[in-house]
Protein backbone atom coordinates (compact mmCIF):
# COMPACT_ATOMS: atom_id res chain seq x y z
CA UNK A 1 0.00 0.00 0.00
CA UNK A 2 1.67 3.26 -1.06
CA UNK A 3 1.72 6.07 1.48
CA UNK A 4 2.55 9.71 0.81
CA UNK A 5 5.95 9.60 2.49
CA UNK A 6 6.74 5.92 2.85
CA UNK A 7 5.85 2.48 1.61
CA UNK A 8 4.48 -0.20 3.92
CA UNK A 9 4.48 -3.88 3.11
CA UNK A 10 2.51 -6.15 5.45
CA UNK A 11 2.61 -9.93 5.46
CA UNK A 12 -1.09 -10.17 6.32
CA UNK A 13 -2.32 -6.61 6.23
CA UNK A 14 -4.22 -4.20 8.39
CA UNK A 15 -7.86 -4.71 9.31
CA UNK A 16 -10.10 -2.07 10.92
CA UNK A 17 -7.06 -0.10 12.10
CA UNK A 18 -5.66 -3.13 13.95
CA UNK A 19 -2.25 -4.40 12.93
CA UNK A 20 -2.33 -8.16 12.30
CA UNK A 21 1.30 -8.71 11.25
CA UNK A 22 4.63 -6.98 11.47
CA UNK A 23 5.17 -4.31 8.83
CA UNK A 24 8.25 -3.33 6.87
CA UNK A 25 8.71 0.37 6.14
CA UNK A 26 11.17 1.34 3.40
CA UNK A 27 12.39 4.90 3.72
CA UNK A 28 14.09 6.47 0.70
CA UNK A 29 16.69 9.22 1.08
CA UNK A 30 14.93 12.55 1.43
CA UNK A 31 11.78 11.09 3.01
CA UNK A 32 10.68 12.18 6.49
CA UNK A 33 11.51 9.73 9.28
CA UNK A 34 8.98 11.37 11.63
CA UNK A 35 6.00 9.68 10.00
CA UNK A 36 7.50 6.22 10.35
CA UNK A 37 8.64 6.97 13.94
CA UNK A 38 5.00 7.60 14.82
CA UNK A 39 3.68 4.48 13.06
CA UNK A 40 6.07 1.69 14.05
CA UNK A 41 4.65 -1.07 16.24
CA UNK A 42 6.26 -4.05 17.98
CA UNK A 43 7.77 -6.41 15.40
CA UNK A 44 8.03 -3.77 12.65
CA UNK A 45 11.21 -3.12 10.65
CA UNK A 46 12.27 0.22 9.18
CA UNK A 47 14.78 -0.03 6.33
CA UNK A 48 16.74 3.08 5.35
CA UNK A 49 17.68 2.85 1.66
CA UNK A 50 21.03 3.84 0.23
CA UNK A 51 21.58 7.60 0.35
CA UNK A 52 21.64 10.46 2.85
CA UNK A 53 18.78 10.60 5.36
CA UNK A 54 18.44 13.84 7.32
CA UNK A 55 16.33 13.28 10.38
CA UNK A 56 16.06 11.46 13.66
CA UNK A 57 15.28 7.94 14.81
CA UNK A 58 12.84 8.53 17.66
CA UNK A 59 10.18 5.81 17.92
CA UNK A 60 7.11 6.67 20.00
CA UNK A 61 6.61 3.20 21.45
CA UNK A 62 8.59 0.15 22.53
CA UNK A 63 8.90 -3.22 20.92
CA UNK A 64 8.07 -6.36 22.89
CA UNK A 65 10.00 -9.50 23.88
CA UNK A 66 10.55 -11.43 20.64
CA UNK A 67 9.08 -8.51 18.62
CA UNK A 68 11.58 -5.64 18.71
CA UNK A 69 11.21 -2.55 16.57
CA UNK A 70 14.15 -2.72 14.15
CA UNK A 71 15.79 0.19 12.32
CA UNK A 72 18.16 -1.18 9.64
CA UNK A 73 20.32 0.60 7.09
CA UNK A 74 21.01 -0.79 3.64
CA UNK A 75 24.60 -0.58 2.39
CA UNK A 76 25.35 3.07 1.64
CA UNK A 77 22.63 4.54 3.89
CA UNK A 78 23.78 7.50 6.00
CA UNK A 79 21.69 9.06 8.79
CA UNK A 80 22.58 12.69 9.59
CA UNK A 81 21.24 15.40 11.87
CA UNK A 82 22.78 18.74 12.82
CA UNK A 83 19.87 20.08 14.92
CA UNK A 84 19.20 17.36 17.55
CA UNK A 85 20.58 13.93 18.48
CA UNK A 86 20.47 11.56 15.54
CA UNK A 87 19.00 8.70 17.59
CA UNK A 88 16.86 9.52 20.63
CA UNK A 89 15.43 6.76 22.81
CA UNK A 90 13.58 7.74 25.99
CA UNK A 91 11.70 5.27 28.21
CA UNK A 92 11.73 2.56 25.54
CA UNK A 93 12.52 -1.15 25.37
CA UNK A 94 13.19 -3.75 22.69
CA UNK A 95 14.61 -1.47 20.00
CA UNK A 96 17.25 -2.81 17.59
CA UNK A 97 19.58 -0.64 15.48
CA UNK A 98 21.45 -2.48 12.70
CA UNK A 99 23.91 -1.49 10.00
CA UNK A 100 23.42 2.25 10.48
CA UNK A 101 26.05 4.84 9.54
CA UNK A 102 25.30 7.75 11.86
CA UNK A 103 26.79 11.24 11.55
CA UNK A 104 26.04 14.05 14.00
CA UNK A 105 26.46 17.75 13.33
CA UNK A 106 28.88 19.86 15.36
CA UNK A 107 28.10 19.65 19.08
CA UNK A 108 25.21 17.20 18.57
CA UNK A 109 24.92 13.68 19.98
CA UNK A 110 24.85 10.53 17.89
CA UNK A 111 22.80 8.54 20.33
CA UNK A 112 20.79 9.68 23.37
CA UNK A 113 19.31 6.95 25.54
CA UNK A 114 17.42 7.62 28.78
CA UNK A 115 15.73 5.01 30.99
CA UNK A 116 15.80 2.31 28.31
CA UNK A 117 16.30 -1.46 28.42
CA UNK A 118 16.89 -4.22 25.89
CA UNK A 119 18.39 -1.90 23.27
CA UNK A 120 20.53 -3.75 20.70
CA UNK A 121 23.10 -1.99 18.50
CA UNK A 122 24.73 -4.12 15.77
CA UNK A 123 27.17 -3.21 13.00
CA UNK A 124 26.65 0.56 13.37
CA UNK A 125 29.25 3.30 12.86
CA UNK A 126 29.23 6.73 14.50
CA UNK A 127 31.19 9.74 13.20
CA UNK A 128 31.03 13.49 13.58
CA UNK A 129 30.37 15.82 10.67
CA UNK A 130 34.07 16.32 10.05
CA UNK A 131 34.42 12.60 9.26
Amino acid sequence: MKKTLLHSVCAIGVCAGMQLAAAEYRVSAGMDLEEVNQKVQPGDTVILSKGRHVGQIKPRRSGEPGKPIVYRGEAGALLYNDKVSVIELHNLAYITLENLAVTAGPGKAWFEQVNCKYITVRKCSFTDASG
